[in-house]
């Protein structure tokens, strides 16, 4: 599996044999990066962040109708936001996972990261791995 290298000077996409882009003219010997299994870890914790969030989500459904209207308006809210935290996080499991379309693959654990800042713990947990995922955008194919 052949992966796309990028310039680190101006981020232009290269054939991983050479270091450096035709943006900037910096040119020199590239070392692919090395594969730590990272993102493979990343991609389990999303995976089991999204089906726990979408679980939990689900399961506030049954109290949002037996709460009064104040308190219900909170429960919809939160659950909205975990059910779509849930659901970004599981994209950025499958991205992550494959290697592929690192754009989609951050963007998403951003925005599973917003959707769950209800819990400050989730959402500070989500931008780790949101700069997890970026420090690995070498290891992706697009």
């Amino acid at each position: 599996m052949e992966l796309m290298a990028y310039c680190p000077k101006c981020g232009t996409p290269n054939d991983g044999s050479a270091y450096g882009g035709t943006g900037c003219g910096t040119s020199g010997t590239y070392s692919p990066p090395v594969n730590d299994g990272s993102l493979d870890t990343v991609a389990m914790l999303t995976l089991l962040w999204g089906l726990l969030a979408i679980a939990i989500g689900l399961g506030l459904t049954s109290m949002v109708f037996v709460a009064d209207m104040e308190a219900g308006m909170y429960m919809l809210v939160l659950m909205s936001g975990l059910i779509l935290s849930g659901l970004f996080s599981l994209i950025t499991s499958i991205k992550a996972k494959n290697r592929t379309d690192y754009n989609v693959c951050i963007w998403c654990c951003v925005l599973s990261s917003i959707c769950a800042i209800a819990s400050v713990i989730c959402f500070i947990v989500g931008i780790i791995i949101c700069f997890q995922i970026s420090s690995k955008r070498s290891c992706f194919k697009s």
